[in-house]
């Protein structure tokens, strides 16, 4: 059980580290759009709504939410799609990293005792 836990507080770190890196490189991009090379419209605000999106589903995913789970494996989902489709483009050690990082978070997310610990914590969460 401990294993569980650990587990389950590496994923939410996990979220929440990569929405804290968006959400700084993304006010970056807000603040001096001009200094970024090819930079496209909105990608700043773009990074800074992923950031906060990944923070919240990093809370969510803390406090055992359902509807947050099912949201974190969407989400888990399209960055598994989306590098594992920079490994066909651009071969390197980068987007194998974050693909293989993402897919343990998804392969986490669908797993059976993860989806019972959620059950238990929305059950639990109703009768507080």
């Amino acid at each position: 059980m401990a294993l569980q836990k650990i587990i389950h507080l590496c994923v939410v770190s996990f979220f929440a580290l990569v929405g804290v890196l968006n959400l700084l490189g993304g006010v970056g991009y807000v603040r001096r759009p001009w200094t970024a090379p090819q930079v496209k419209y909105y990608s700043g605000e773009m990074t800074v709504f992923w950031g906060i999106l990944l923070l919240g589903v990093a809370l969510g995913i803390f406090r055992h939410n359902s509807h947050v789970r099912i949201l974190a494996i969407f989400l888990a989902a399209i960055c598994v799609l989306t590098y594992g489709w920079g490994m066909v483009l651009a071969p390197g050690m980068e987007p194998v990293g974050w693909f293989l990082a993402w897919l343990f978070v998804l392969v986490w997310l669908l797993s059976g005792t993860t989806r019972m610990r959620f059950a238990t914590g929305k059950a639990q969460a109703k009768s507080a």
